[in-house]
């Protein structure tokens, strides 16, 4: 995962982008951006998952009619989200049918995916 900024500059028109992700046909909207004014910049910001398409819509703003574009300037940004690491690790009151397992989450973490399997097991494998 990444952290993405999508800037589009408008140059004498009123740009609005939508950044949709799916299939062909199927296509749901991420985010809408439009500042109402023109020669400005329009942003978005999202975080992008690996394996995801993801398409931007760059077009002129206008309640009632279709208008065409004129020049931009597209800038697209990145930046590694950090995934830290669990402390205080530890596993107790264990059964032959579970256990508890408790840790302590990085700051910059929400959520954590706890994987398990056989001694040997390979994480993601069918």
């Amino acid at each position: 995962s990444a952290q993405f900024t999508i800037n589009v500059t408008s140059t004498g028109w009123d740009a609005a982008i939508t950044l949709l992700s799916g299939a062909c046909g199927e296509l749901t909207c991420i985010d809408f951006e439009d500042n109402v004014a023109s020669n400005n910049t329009e942003t978005i910001t999202f975080i992008g998952q690996a394996g995801v398409n993801y398409y931007l819509n760059v077009g002129a703003y206008s309640a009632n009619s279709d208008l065409a574009e004129g020049a931009f300037e597209l800038e697209i940004t990145s930046e590694d989200i950090p995934c830290g690491s669990p402390a205080n690790l530890a596993v107790a009151a264990t059964t032959d049918l579970s256990t508890d397992v408790t840790w302590q989450g990085a700051a910059e973490n929400a959520s954590y995916d706890l994987v398990w399997g056989a001694t040997g097991f390979t994480p993601g494998a069918s």
